[in-house]
């Protein structure tokens, strides 16, 4: 706690909330040059949960994590870790450590002595700081590599003793700052289960910023999805990628079947701008954005008396995907194009008369984005 210009060494404690809320933010607003980078953020933590931020670049997910870990502060709102409120902290003094991008080692130390460096600035003994590096290794995979030199290190293995320096501390909240940035597809992934596998070991609380939709839902408990400085939505990965709470938040994961319009005076019934009509098994007043995952829509070849919310069109596009094959339609005579998946591998080709079979339980109506 800082009084004046001279920082007591004893802080008073100030429980906030139950013990097992390893992370709590509340109101949170920054902006840089008066431009918004968070707008009134709210989050909840809990311990030993991996909780993954997710946007694109400029949502203000590195941001928030710098703000939870002492290198900004909030213009206003709170941060609490571990039922402490740390808003006025500098990072030394807050329970955490960050994991880079860039590994931020130290090139003329060795292993052990980068594992060790945060115990070091503790005032830790050697011996105790030589002993707790070699187990913090051990938690990566990395026994016996304690005298080697970081330059001779591969990429994921200079992860790997990043990951050790932050464990090492034994913080509440290890905080992950796009971690596989650097890494190739094929390490990156092998290092998500890397990751994934240590935070369910040592069962402490992660905080992980990406902009890699696949990534955090590969690795996270919950989620948040922030756009414009505000949390868009949040949830578990399933609810969130199933139940996208906002044109925004369905495009950023990849709902390739987005068509404006507006409900009918039976609001299960949603007619787009170009006249076609859908059923929701849904209905949300005010929806503004008709949604449907393209591996929800099965595409037939046309064939007569098409069932009652079928519906037919001309295949404009077709694109083998591997697993699967995505075909585009042109829907009757209205304009709009709607993506599905070819039935039983069948083969389309442009110009084809299909059939989309679309259930209504997998039309989505979603209001539109908050405004600014």
């Amino acid at each position: 706690m800082v009084r004046g210009n001279v920082l007591d060494p004893h802080p008073r404690v100030r429980t906030l909330g139950p013990v097992s809320l390893s992370l709590e933010a509340t109101g949170i607003h920054k902006a840089f040059a008066g431009a918004p980078a968070l707008r009134g953020v709210d989050l909840r933590v809990e311990q030993g949960e991996f909780y993954a931020l997710v946007g694109p670049s400029g949502c203000g997910k590195s941001t928030l994590l710098r703000i939870v870990g002492g290198h900004e502060r909030p213009d206003e709102g709170r941060i609490t870790i571990a039922g402490r409120d740390v808003t006025d902290d500098p990072p030394e003094r807050r329970p955490v450590h960050t994991v880079f991008q860039h590994y931020a080692l130290f090139p003329h130390l060795s292993v052990e002595d980068n594992v060790a460096f945060p115990l070091r600035m503790q005032g830790v003994g050697r011996r105790e700081r030589r002993a707790r590096a070699r187990e913090s290794l051990e938690m990566v995979r990395l026994p016996g590599y304690g005298r080697r030199s970081v330059a001779t290190l591969s990429g994921g293995e200079k992860q790997r003793v990043a990951l050790a320096r932050a464990l090492v501390p034994r913080p509440a909240i290890v905080l992950l700052d796009e971690p596989l940035g650097a890494l190739d597809l094929q390490l990156r992934r092998a290092m998500q289960d890397e990751i994934r596998d240590l935070q369910r070991r040592v069962g402490l609380t992660f905080l992980h910023v990406t902009h890699d939709q696949e990534e955090a839902f590969r690795l996270a408990d919950e989620v948040a999805v922030l756009h414009r400085g505000r949390v868009a939505q949040q949830g578990t990965p399933r609810d969130v990628y199933r139940r996208p709470a906002t044109p925004f938040v369905a495009a950023f994961l990849g709902v390739g079947n987005l068509l404006e319009g507006r409900p009918e005076a039976d609001p299960r019934r949603f007619r787009t701008a170009q006249g076609l009509v859908l059923e929701a098994a849904v209905p949300v007043a005010g929806a503004t954005v008709a949604a449907i995952r393209e591996e929800t829509v099965t595409v037939h070849p046309e064939r007569a008396g098409v069932p009652s919310g079928d519906l037919s069109g001309v295949v404009e596009d077709v694109a083998f995907l591997g697993a699967m094959t995505r075909v585009a339609v042109r829907v009757g005579g209205a304009g709009a194009s709607v993506c599905g998946v070819a039935a039983e591998d069948h083969v389309f080709h442009r110009g084809d008369r299909a059939t989309l079979r679309v259930d209504p339980d997998d039309v989505l109506l979603l209001r539109p984005d908050p405004v600014g």
